[in-house]
């Protein structure tokens, strides 16, 4: 059986600590009090909600107080589940298990925390299985793959490494460097659920459940939808009143199109209510709330991509549209972008900054007067020649998401944004990664879209700006295992790591 990549949703709770360190940095201990059986199944559904496709049980589910009623779920959903096992409770395992007779139905998850166990569960080859290696220095990686390869011969495609993400040093995990290193010997694919991110505030909600703070008008039944615009916002009320005017001013009929703001918890946001033209719109507001604020770039509390997860949850269009909070749109846009997406399933807009002094209407804009591109030798080079985007190396890369449309049903394929960027960018370009792996084909829009001046967030702080890229950067070759990628951003992980 072989499991994709990308969809599993690991539940976690807390019976029985563990002192060994690959069950912590693998993410399978949690400082939560045990969670009754009923919660576990509202979290399953939950996370079935969210686009997972597999939930992933604990090493410790075999001690849970309820472990009948536990066992009886499991099989009721059986298709859903798959379930870890450690060298810790492997013996229980196999004789709650042998005893049941369960094993021809579930799927295993074999958490590998030193060479030998792997010697121990050969005897389950012809069960279900997956074998998750969570690589730390306290595991042979050399020795393992040798024994992989002698064992584990047609089970090989369900064989998985999990290196667990972190951006401060920690002197079990391996380097980028020796990770790829390693790749290069003998590649597997990444594992199937997104990197283990240590970093991550454990306060932090990532997978949020939100409903609307309010609303205006409601999209009717008999006109299906034709576009849903997205849009993630922070503490930026002037710039997204602007945006939300432009789209106000949309030539597609206001029956035909919806706008959903997701706001990630902003002390400014409910100032919206003040803007009457929304009234006249499909519009929804979405409020994250926060358990603390966000103390700066660095604090590990960028939900951008979150955010954006949150507002497709909420949509309805046949195409999706990610805009920033912060971006001006002509009056054709929508419209336009929808004919587009008939013929690409994937469609990027040029985006240009405006200058200080620039007129804040659209229509009043002339790009070669008040407009420049930041970064140019980057963007500028890459407007001129996307013609054949698709041919170019990395071609993923370019997905951004301040201009994005897709059509929905794409969107879905790829089930999310990962949650795990909570640092400033690359949720996009993993997002474009694995569009690219789908084989979708991208297309460089002509019409041109400016953003609203803002004082430089990093404005004097270009180390800044590329540490955080840098730390984001190494997440995406942790979730991806991306050789490729890894070379092209080498340099930012570098001086991210340096710092």
């Amino acid at each position: 059986m072989s499991l994709k990549c990308e969809n599993w949703y690991l539940l976690r709770w807390n019976r029985h600590k563990s002192k060994e360190k690959s069950l912590a940095l693998f993410g399978g201990l949690s400082d939560l009090q045990e969670k009754p059986v009923e919660e576990i199944k509202k979290e399953f559904e939950k996370a079935l909600n969210h686009g997972y496709e597999k939930i992933c049980c604990p090493w410790n589910f075999i001690y849970h107080s309820e472990i009948k009623k536990m066992l009886a779920f499991l099989l009721e959903k059986a298709d859903f589940f798959v379930l870890s096992v450690h060298r810790k409770s492997f013996l229980d395992f196999k004789k709650l298990f042998n005893k049941k007779k369960l094993f021809q139905f579930l799927t295993l998850n074999l958490i590998l925390e030193d060479d030998n166990f792997l010697l121990e569960v050969a005897e389950l080859e012809s069960w279900n299985f997956t074998v998750t290696i969570t690589a730390h220095k306290g595991v042979c990686l050399e020795k393992l793959s040798q024994q992989i390869q002698k064992k584990f011969k047609k089970n090989k495609k369900n064989i998985y490494l999990s290196f667990p993400c972190s951006h401060e040093k920690h002197p079990e995990l391996y380097e980028p460097e020796e990770i790829a290193c390693f790749l290069k010997k003998d590649f597997y694919p990444p594992p199937p659920f997104e990197a283990y991110n240590l970093s991550i505030p454990k306060d932090l909600k990532l997978e949020p459940s939100v409903f609307p703070e309010f609303f205006y008008k409601t999209p009717s039944l008999r006109k299906p939808l034709k576009a849903s615009v997205v849009i993630p916002a922070y503490n930026c009320f002037k710039e997204l009143s602007l945006t939300l005017k432009h789209l106000y001013q949309q030539d597609l009929s206001k029956e035909l199109f919806e706008v959903i703001v997701v706001d990630d918890g902003s002390s400014d946001s409910f100032s919206l209510k003040k803007l009457d033209f929304l009234k006249e719109m499909n519009f929804k507001f979405l409020f994250l709330p926060r358990v603390k604020a966000r103390t700066g770039f660095k604090d590990h509390r960028f939900r951008a991509g979150i955010a954006r997860n949150i507002g497709v949850r909420e949509s309805q269009g046949e195409n999706l549209f990610f805009l920033d909070a912060d971006i001006l749109v002509p009056s054709h846009y929508l419209s336009t972008a929808c004919r587009e997406l008939k013929k690409h399933p994937v469609i990027l807009h040029p985006r240009y900054h405006l200058k200080a002094t620039a007129p804040l209407k659209y229509r009043e804009i002339v790009k070669e007067k008040h407009s420049f591109i930041r970064f140019s030798d980057y963007w500028e080079t890459f407007y001129k020649t996307a013609q054949d985007w698709n041919q170019r190396k990395l071609p993923w890369k370019y997905i951004s998401t301040n201009t994005l449309c897709l059509k929905a049903k794409v969107f879905k394929q790829i089930r999310a944004f990962r949650k795990n960027y909570t640092c400033y960018g690359f949720e996009d370009t993993d997002l474009g990664y694995r569009l690219y792996q789908k084989h979708f084909q991208f297309q460089l829009h002509s019409l041109n879209t400016y953003h609203l001046y803002r004082k430089s967030e990093f404005l004097g702080q270009k180390n800044l700006r590329e540490e955080l890229l840098g730390l984001s950067a190494l997440t995406f070759f942790y979730n991806t295992h991306c050789l490729n990628g890894y070379e092209e951003f080498k340099h930012l992980i570098t001086k991210a790591l340096s710092f």
